[in-house]
């Protein structure tokens, strides 16, 4: 299992998702009910592929966290961003970005129960699915 991260494939922060194209935050489009992920030990990964064809110029991602699933959220108050140098081009599948979610990025534990929101740039054409992943131990 060296190097390979594990995936739930029912579980999406967005899936079809179009790629903002603003910085405006907005939630992912399966938030509806937050993903419970309980106590990870530092071993999950926030993973965004394209869906079809898509055009990146930029993409962040804010994660938010809750003690219980009806809870109040709030940021982790780390914000995840990337813009190439240049517009990219992707295909269907490739990974658009894949990110780390520790606990000691904040200085305080991440809660059970999270949710993800999304800002881009001017440019971005197309849909995105987020996803969480599992780098086992």
């Amino acid at each position: 299992m060296y190097d390979k991260k594990l995936r739930e494939y029912t579980e999406y922060f967005a899936k079809a998702q179009a790629l903002p194209a603003s910085a405006a935050l907005v939630d992912g489009n399966q938030t509806a009910n937050s993903l419970n992920k309980g106590v990870t030990l530092n071993s999950l990964f926030i993973t965004l592929c394209a869906q079809g064809d898509v055009t990146l110029t930029g993409i962040s991602v804010q994660i938010l966290h809750s003690d219980t699933e009806t809870g109040t959220y709030s940021a982790i108050g780390h914000l995840f961003a990337f813009t190439p140098a240049a517009a990219q081009t992707l295909r269907d599948g490739d990974v658009i970005a894949s990110f780390p979610l520790y606990d000691d990025l904040t200085n305080k534990v991440i809660k059970p129960w999270i949710k993800a929101s999304f800002g881009g740039a001017s440019g971005n054409a197309g849909k995105f699915d987020a996803f969480i992943e599992l780098v086992p131990r």
